[in-house]
C-alpha cells in the first residue's frame, strides 16, 4: 500500500459541515437551518491513499466525539478472522467511529484494518461541534440515521455474500454500489470507485481467481465493462436476478476467503 497516515493526518482547516452535507438539516425550519449552518463548523482532516491508522479509543483527541463524517473520498475497512478478510466500503455521507473497536476484548482474535482507496476528507465532529449544534436535536437524529443506514447496507452486503454464484454476487454488489455512488450516463451507470479484483473478492467473500473469472464472464455477457482509470461501467438494463441465477455454465460456488 501507499504511505501510511497516522491519526487524522495532514494539516487541518475548518469548514461549515452542512455546506457539504445539507441533508443533515432537512428536519429544520428554514430559519433554524440558516442558524445551524453558521454554527456547524468543524475541523477537517485530509487522508491520502494508503493505510490509515485512526486514533485509538481512550485518546484525548476522540473524547466526546459523535464521529467522523466522510465529506469526500473512499475508504475500506477490512475485518479479518483467522486470515479470512471481509471488507466494507465507505464514502461521502458515512459516519465513522473507528476508535470503537472491541477486538482487544474478544474471546477469539480478529482485527480491523483501514485503507484509503481514494483521497478522503473527514469532518471531525468533536465535542465542540456537538455543543455548537446541540440546540437542534434533529441533527443528531440525522446522524443516527446515517449509522442505521450503514448497518442496513452491511446487512445487504451480507445477503449478497450468500448468493451461490460468484458472478451473481459481483453483479448485485456492483449495482448496489452504483445505487450509492454511481452516476447515470447514456452508456450505463458509471461507478467512480477503483476496486481491484482483490478488493472485490473481500467484498463478496470469494477467492480472487474466481472473481477474475466471473468478471470476464460478465464482461463477455455485456453486463459491465471497465471504465477509465480502473473504474466500472454497469451496462443497462439492470439484470433480472432470477434469470441470472438460472443461467447455466456460470461461475462456481466459492466459499473460501478472499485472496490478495
Amino acid at each position: 500500500m501507499a504511505g501510511a497516515t497516522i491519526g487524522y493526518g495532514g494539516a487541518r482547516r475548518a469548514v461549515r459541515v452542512f455546506d457539504h452535507d445539507p441533508d443533515l438539516l432537512r428536519g429544520l425550519e428554514q430559519h433554524e437551518a440558516a442558524e445551524a449552518l453558521a454554527h456547524g463548523v468543524a475541523a477537517v482532516a485530509r487522508l491520502e491513499k494508503g493505510e490509515w491508522h485512526p486514533p485509538a479509543r481512550g485518546g484525548g483527541e476522540v473524547a466526546g466525539h459523535p464521529g467522523l463524517l466522510v465529506i469526500e473520498g473512499q475508504l475500506a475497512r477490512d475485518t479479518t478472522v483467522a486470515l479470512a478478510p471481509t471488507s466494507e466500503l465507505l464514502g461521502a455521507g458515512d459516519l465513522l467511529r473507528p476508535w470503537q473497536d472491541e477486538s482487544e476484548v474478544a474471546s477469539l482474535p480478529w482485527r480491523s484494518d483501514w485503507e484509503v482507496l481514494q483521497p478522503a476528507t473527514l469532518a471531525i465532529l468533536d465535542a465542540r461541534f456537538a455543543r455548537a449544534v446541540s440546540p437542534w436535536p434533529s441533527i443528531f437524529a440525522a446522524l443516527m440515521e446515517r449509522m442505521t443506514e450503514r448497518q442496513r447496507w452491511l446487512a445487504l452486503q451480507l445477503a449478497i455474500g450468500h448468493l451461490r454464484r460468484v458472478d451473481a454476487r459481483l453483479l448485485v454488489l456492483l449495482w448496489h454500489l452504483g445505487d450509492r455512488w454511481g452516476t447515470v450516463h447514456a452508456d450505463g451507470v458509471h461507478l467512480p470507485i477503483r476496486l481491484t479484483h482483490a478488493h472485490l473478492a473481500r467484498l463478496v467473500g470469494a477467492q480472487r481467481p474466481s472473481v477474475t473469472l466471473a468478471l470476464t464472464q460478465l464482461t463477455e455477457a455485456g453486463r459491465l465493462r471497465r471504465g477509465t482509470g480502473g473504474t466500472w461501467v454497469l451496462l443497462r438494463p439492470a439484470p433480472d436476478l432470477a434469470s441470472l441465477l438460472r443461467k447455466p455454465g456460470g461461475s462456481h460456488r466459492d466459499d473460501g476467503a478472499a485472496g490478495d
